[in-house]
């Protein structure tokens, strides 16, 4: 991770270690100035399903409180159809994770808000009544707590399909909206080498700058999120291309095919109000 952020002309930039293993050993064996984790880096403390607690997490975020991180992340959300029931006993988990986080972990950032478990495993297409729950999450941390939280954007459809953009919109419509960041773009359940390409990224930036610029408000975007919802509610997820079929990563730009597709959702969009430059 060093060296991918200093070939890309960034070497201070900020990175966070992802914990594929748990054991504070493997995660604390990471902290080193010169190459691995610095000061200035972080890592991902997630309050876990059920808002459980893990010893080697709470042991992993002592060593590094002392070791002077101030970067720990919270990488979780409230996951309807589980352990708390719908969307009304997620929108409690979800606004409770962060709390948690922060006295358990001192975690400092966070990704929150409701999912469904048929949406992450990518078994159909889920806006309402998802949407709304998650912008009660959003809304109640934004009003009542200075907490610093994301928005996933996780398409359920994959890479160059309409459905994957029209997915993608509707979420970073929605967090500016409700006070949210925006978190890193990929697919729900992402094949070998098919999880995002820089086009996603871009396209997220876009599309809430866009909203941001047309002076949207909660009020005035449902005709926008609306339409944008029953092109894809329910649907399956539309099956997409690899990373290599879709997007040339040495010329930095989309295929053709996948090119014609962002240009048709961007003027869809541009059709129902939203104001790109």
């Amino acid at each position: 991770m060093r060296e991918g952020v200093r070939k890309a002309g960034r070497p201070g930039l900020a990175i966070v270690v992802y914990p594929i293993s748990t054991a504070a050993s493997t995660l604390i064996a990471a902290l080193d100035p010169d190459y691995g984790l610095r000061r200035s880096d972080g890592v991902l403390l997630s309050t876990l399903p059920d808002v459980q607690m893990e010893y080697d997490l709470l042991t992993t975020a002592i060593v590094y409180h002392d070791y002077g991180s101030k970067i720990k992340v919270n990488g979780s959300f409230a996951m309807a159809g589980g352990f708390c029931g719908g969307p009304d006993g997620a929108i409690i988990e979800g606004i409770v994770r962060p709390i948690i986080g922060w006295m358990v972990y001192r975690d400092t950032i966070h990704y929150t808000g409701v999912e469904h478990i048929a949406a992450i495993s990518g078994e159909k297409v889920l806006v309402q009544p998802m949407n709304w729950a998650r912008s009660v999450v959003f809304q109640a941390l934004n009003r009542n707590s200075n907490t610093v939280y994301m928005e996933w954007n996780i398409p359920c459809s994959e890479l160059c399909t309409e459905t994957h953009l029209i997915e993608s919109a509707l979420r970073n419509i929605e967090a500016p909206l409700n006070g949210a960041n925006l978190y890193a773009h990929r697919v729900s359940r992402p094949r070998m080498n098919a999880g995002q390409t820089p086009l996603e990224a871009e396209w997220m930036v876009e599309v809430s700058d866009a909203t941001i610029k047309s002076g949207l408000t909660r009020k005035n975007a449902e005709d926008i999120l609306k339409a944008l919802s029953k092109k894809i509610e329910g649907k399956k997820p539309t099956p997409g291309k690899t990373i290599q079929e879709c997007y040339d990563l040495v010329k930095h730009k989309p295929s053709k095919e996948y090119q014609e597709i962002y240009d048709k959702v961007k003027k869809e969009l541009t059709d129902l109000g939203l104001k790109f430059e």
